[in-house]
């Protein structure tokens, strides 16, 4: 504990100013002791000594890891606040307490490619938080290539096919190109996905002129992906999604409700 008087624990954890009376409440309830109650409120109310030397230590492609001096004796925690930007994204901002005292470190996690992350820590207890600390900034690398899915949900069987349909991405602030499709492995049995082209609808499943068929764990080329899409390589972004009309011969005895399809992505 600080060596702190009675007047200074009135003035600077308890907001009160002049002379403290002994007589007051805060000396009244127990604990009964002066110490032992100055060491209580020490503990609860005064905001402890911010954190120090905040550095980041290691960068992946959704993480960034800190470490700081913690220079306080009565905190219950930290809070680790942090501000991302990056141009022509709406800033991803936000706060992560770490409960537990002596903590020196943490990683943040979900970070996105391509922002820039300043981030700062404060220690805390019950009834007060310190100031902050230093700021540090790290900017999350744009990967090459990374795998993302998506989840097509069953629609009404329509002439011997059942067709799947949904779209990526769902908000999020993902941003870049489709480079490929890749059906993944359900089972022993290899099955056909026909993916629909642009311009037509699920009434021309059975139309080879109209799909694009790939085996189980097959994966697209460009020339497929641009006879889906019209371009080798769709663009997307937080309003602008990529959408999958995919359908399944009714006859395979292979119906899922919820046909799940691979993606390799660039993020710009």
């Amino acid at each position: 504990m600080a060596n702190l008087s009675v007047r200074t624990i009135a003035e600077k954890c308890l907001g009160k100013s002049g002379q403290l009376s002994l007589k007051e409440d805060i000396f009244s309830t127990p604990p009964y002791s002066l110490r032992r109650r100055l060491k209580h409120i020490y503990r609860h109310r005064c905001p402890p000594r911010p954190p120090s030397n905040l550095r980041i230590t290691d960068v992946t492609e959704s993480t960034i890891s800190v470490a700081w001096k913690d220079n306080a004796d009565n905190e219950d925690g930290f809070e680790l606040i942090w501000r991302g930007e990056r141009v022509a994204y709406t800033d991803d901002n936000g706060e992560q307490k770490v409960s537990g005292p002596n903590r020196e470190s943490y990683t943040l996690t979900g970070l996105h490619p391509g922002f820039k992350y300043c981030i700062k820590v404060k220690a805390y207890n019950s009834g007060a938080k310190s100031r902050a600390s230093n700021e540090d900034c790290a900017t999350i690398p744009l990967p090459s290539e990374v795998t993302r899915f998506v989840d097509l949900q069953r629609q009404t069987p329509y002439e011997g096919f059942i067709y799947y349909t949904g779209e990526w991405p769902s908000g999020g602030l993902d941003k870049g190109r489709l480079k490929k499709i890749h059906v993944p492995q359900s089972g022993p049995v290899d099955h056909q996905v026909h993916f629909v082209k642009g311009g037509f609808s699920s009434n021309d499943c059975n139309n080879p002129a109209a799909v694009v068929v790939l085996w189980e764990g097959e994966t697209s080329t460009p020339e497929q992906l641009k006879e889906i899409y019209g371009v080798s390589e769709p663009s997307f972004g937080p309003l602008k999604s990529i959408p999958f009309l995919a359908c399944l011969g009714s006859a395979v005895g292979w119906d899922p409700e919820w046909l799940r399809i691979d993606l390799i992505v660039i993020l710009d």
